[in-house]
């Protein structure tokens, strides 16, 4: 059992071939529609925001990302809405924030403050 705090990501999009190309598509035709909040502030059009690479880098945490299927199949037993992010720690999972909380957010400002704010 590890004592060590992870956060898991986990996008709500699937990992297939066909729904990044759809959602890469999306991204660029219409940001402002598109379905997963958690990627779309963390993210431009092709790459991850300096401002949330410099996090992660920062972060005294180990940091794992998830498309919703591919959470699904490793975490059968762990129900959750996505987008969401969660912690595991001593191999309990639960609820780091919420997909309500996520969705709220303007901002890739927003998720640093929220989560520099909790793990301190």
């Amino acid at each position: 059992m590890s004592n060590q705090t992870n956060l898991i990501f986990v996008y709500n999009s699937n990992s297939s071939p066909m729904a990044q190309a759809i959602d890469f598509f999306q991204l660029i035709k219409s940001p402002q529609t598109y379905k997963c909040n958690l990627y779309k502030i963390t993210h431009d059009s092709f790459f991850m925001k300096k401002e949330w690479e410099g996090l992660v880098q920062k972060l005294s945490i180990n940091v794992k990302y998830f498309y919703q299927d591919e959470f699904r199949k490793k975490y059968p037993d762990i129900k959750s809405d996505t987008p969401t992010i969660l912690s595991n720690k001593e191999d309990r999972i639960k609820t780091f924030i919420s997909t309500d909380e996520i969705n709220g957010m303007l901002s890739c400002n927003d998720l640093i403050s929220t989560i520099t704010n909790r793990i301190t």
